[in-house]
C-alpha cells in the first residue's frame, strides 16, 4: 500500500469543455488575472506541486480563512496562455477538482464542473461579485455539509451519512483543525493529530511487513511487531471511532446495532450513501480513494495492539469483505492499478451488487478468524491493486521482516528537524 502513504499526483485538464459552453477559448479571451483551482476537501495540496509553466506562478490564498484546498495561478507574463494541463501533488489522497474560478479585478466567474464527476466538463458559469463567494475551504465545507444533513428527514440513510461525515471531521487533520462548529479544545486537537501521525506510521509498517510476507508465504500471518509502543495512539483513534458508532447506530434500547453498522459499510463501499451537495457541487459521503483499504488495516492493527479486540475483530470482518465491493463499484482505468488509482470519479452504478450478492459475501466471511481476515485482506490487495507489490521484496522464508522502519524512524513535532543518521531508542521515540 505504498501509494497510500506518499504524495498523490493529479492531472487537471483545463482543455476539456462542453462545446456548447464557454470552454478554454473563453477562458483565454477573458484574460483573468488569476485562475483558482478549487478541489474537494479534506485533501491538502502539496508544496511545490505546480511548476514549469512560463508566464504563470502559483500562490496561496492569504487571509483569515483556510483555503488549503485551493491553488491560485497568477498570470505574470504578458499574454501568457493558460496551461493546458496542470499537475498537482496532494497529501492524504488524490485531488478531486470541484470548480475553476476566473478572477478579474476582484470579480469571480465560476466554471462549475459536472456534478459528482472529475470529467473536467463545465456545467454552468456563475458570476460572483466577491471571490470568497466563489470558493470554499474546509470551514465552509463543514458548515454546508452539517446544514444539509440537518435538513434531511430522519432515516437510516441520514444516520449512515452522518456517521461518515462525523468520522471525517474528527479524524481528517485539515477538517479537525478548521471545525468551528464543534470547536474541539486545542489539547484534544493536538492529542488526536499526534495519534493520527503515529497510527499512520504503524499502518505503513504493518502493511509493508504483511505484503513482504504475502509474497514469500501467503499462508502466514505475523502480527504487528511493536504493539506496546503504538497502543496508546491506536487506542485514541479507536475511542473516536467506536464513540461515533455508538452515536449513530443505536437500537431502541440505546445499544449499538451492529446490523446497521454492517449495512452502512456495505452501502458506503458501493456508493449507496453518495450525496450531492448542490452549493458545493460535490458528491460526498463516499470513499474518496483506495484509502478505503485502511479501514480494514486499522481494525486488524487495533486487535493486534490489544485495543477492544472483540469489537475490532467484528469490524474487521465487515471492513475487509467490503473491499471487494468497493473495487467492483469504483473500477480504475488502469489494467494494473495501485490503490491510488481508485478514485471517487470512477463510480460505476452498473456494478452495484444486489442484496443477495451482499448476503452471500457475508456468509462466505462468517466465522473468519483474525488470521483469516488478514490473509483475505492481502488477497484482495493483490487481486485489485497488483502494482502495489511491484517494488516489494519478499521476506526471508521462515524469518521475521527486518526490524528497520520502527527502530530508525522518529516522528518529530511540527517544525522539529531530526538529526540525520541518529538512532533513537524506544523511550525517546515515545516522547516524540
Amino acid at each position: 500500500m505504498r501509494s497510500l502513504f506518499g504524495s498523490f499526483r493529479t492531472r487537471v485538464d483545463l482543455r476539456r469543455r462542453k462545446a456548447s459552453e464557454s470552454g478554454s477559448k473563453e477562458m483565454d479571451s477573458a484574460k483573468p488575472e488569476r485562475v483558482l483551482l478549487v478541489f474537494n476537501v479534506p485533501r491538502t495540496i502539496g508544496a511545490g506541486s505546480f511548476r514549469g509553466f512560463p508566464g504563470w506562478a502559483a500562490e496561496p490564498i492569504r487571509g483569515k480563512v483556510n483555503y488549503s484546498n485551493v491553488m491560485a495561478l497568477r498570470r505574470i507574463g504578458k499574454g501568457a496562455a493558460l496551461p493546458n494541463v496542470v499537475e498537482m501533488l496532494s497529501h492524504g489522497g488524490p485531488l478531486e477538482i470541484a470548480r475553476v474560478v476566473l478572477e478579474t479585478k476582484g470579480k469571480a466567474r465560476v466554471l462549475r464542473r459536472a456534478a459528482c464527476m472529475d470529467s473536467g466538463q463545465v456545467e454552468q458559469v456563475v458570476e460572483h461579485a466577491k471571490l470568497e463567494n466563489a470558493i470554499f475551504g474546509p470551514g465552509k465545507y463543514l458548515v454546508l455539509m452539517q446544514q444539509a444533513l440537518e435538513k434531511m428527514p430522519a432515516s437510516r440513510l441520514k444516520s449512515y451519512r452522518s456517521f461518515f461525515f462525523d468520522l471525517d471531521r474528527r479524524t481528517e487533520p485539515i477538517l479537525l483543525a478548521n471545525d468551528q462548529l464543534r470547536s474541539p479544545s486545542p489539547a484534544e486537537t493536538r492529542r488526536t493529530l499526534r495519534a493520527l501521525r503515529f497510527v499512520r506510521r504503524a499502518l505503513a509498517v504493518r502493511t509493508s511487513d504483511r505484503m513482504a510476507e504475502h509474497m514469500s508465504a501467503p499462508h502466514r500471518c505475523t502480527p504487528f511487531r511493536d504493539p506496546l509502543l503504538f497502543r496508546p495512539h491506536v487506542e485514541t483513534i479507536s475511542t473516536i471511532f467506536l464513540s461515533a458508532l455508538h452515536r449513530h447506530f443505536r437500537d431502541s434500547q440505546g445499544r449499538l446495532d451492529f446490523a446497521q453498522v454492517e449495512e452502512a459499510f456495505e452501502m458506503f463501499s458501493t456508493g449507496a450513501l453518495r450525496y450531492h451537495n448542490e452549493e458545493l457541487d460535490l458528491c460526498t459521503t463516499q470513499p474518496s480513494s483506495g484509502t478505503y483499504f485502511l479501514f480494514g488495516e486499522f481494525a486488524m492493527l487495533s486487535v493486534e495492539c490489544g485495543v477492544e479486540p472483540d469489537w475490532w475483530t467484528r469490524l474487521a470482518n465487515v471492513m475487509v469483505r467490503t473491499q471487494d465491493l468497493y473495487c467492483r463499484v469504483y473500477p480504475p482505468e488502469k489494467k494494473r492499478p495501485r490503490l491510488a488509482d481508485y478514485r471517487a470519479a470512477n463510480f460505476s452504478p452498473l456494478h452495484i451488487p444486489t442484496p443477495s450478492e451482499c448476503q452471500a459475501l457475508r456468509a462466505s466471511y462468517a466465522g473468519s478468524s483474525l488470521s483469516d481476515l488478514a490473509r483475505s485482506a492481502m488477497h484482495n490487495l493483490h487481486l485489485h491493486a497488483p502494482a502495489e507489490f511491484d517494488a516489494v521484496t519478499p521476506s526471508a522464508p521462515g524469518g521475521s521482516p527486518p526490524p528497520t522502519l520502527l527502530t530508525k524512524v522518529i516522528i518529530p513535532r511540527k517544525g522539529a528537524r531530526p538529526k540525520a543518521g541518529r538512532q533513537v531508542g524506544r523511550s525517546a521515540r515515545h516522547k516524540a
